[in-house]
């Protein structure tokens, strides 16, 4: 007779569990990602915008280019702080999905777990079933052979 796990079709809801899990979490950690490559963009481009602005004053720049630049370094300022919080955000995300992926795994392992132990205790008692069996032929056998050794 065949090992049948009776909780087989459990441990591949956990599988399938697990696996969105993961997708899940490699999803949020692409987008953590995309926001970080964002921010460094965005600093990048303050740098370059404030290198900019240091030679325009020492070349001597209008008081109205002055303004733009003061107007648009604070616009960039404020993007970046903004950036980071969404960057925090999304941390967030990653943290909770990762738990949820955790979570998942240990469901699905500590089952793997009990089937490998069910798989087991069922190949020991099939292990001893086949040993009954070989007992009981050798006995037959032997009766056997007793028995045609006392017709001759």
């Amino acid at each position: 007779m065949p090992f049948r796990f009776r909780l087989q079709k459990v441990l591949e809801i956990r599988v399938r569990v697990e696996e969105r899990r993961q997708k899940e979490l490699r999803e949020a950690a692409d987008a953590l990602q995309r926001e970080t490559d964002k921010q460094a963009g965005y600093m990048r481009h303050h740098e370059e915008a404030l290198q900019e602005w240091g030679t325009l004053q020492q070349k001597g720049s209008s008081a109205y280019l002055a303004l733009l630049f003061q107007h648009f370094l604070a616009r960039s300022r404020e993007r970046m702080r903004e950036q980071d919080q969404r960057i925090r955000k999304t941390k967030l995300v990653v943290d909770e999905r990762r738990a949820a992926y955790v979570r998942a795994r240990k469901e699905r392992m500590a089952l793997d777990r009990l089937k490998e132990r069910r798989l087991f205790e069922f190949m020991k008692e099939e292990e001893v079933r086949q040993n009954r069996l070989l007992d009981e032929l050798g006995v037959i056998a032997y009766n056997r052979e007793d028995e045609l050794s006392a017709r001759h």
